[in-house]
């Protein structure tokens, strides 16, 4: 799809992670740290 003339392409990734008793620190940490270096635009965690 990249290459066709005068397209805009968007690529979108959803993860959905659910833990009764929450993530640890350590957890919280690596996936905003691994998604700093893969140059995501949105993260994080939303308590539910």
């Amino acid at each position: 799809m990249a290459g066709v003339p005068g397209v805009t392409l968007e690529v979108r990734l959803e993860i959905t992670a659910v833990v009764d008793e929450g993530f640890d620190e350590a957890a919280v940490r690596t996936v905003r740290e691994n998604a700093m270096q893969l140059k995501f635009e949105q993260y994080g965690f939303e308590e539910s």
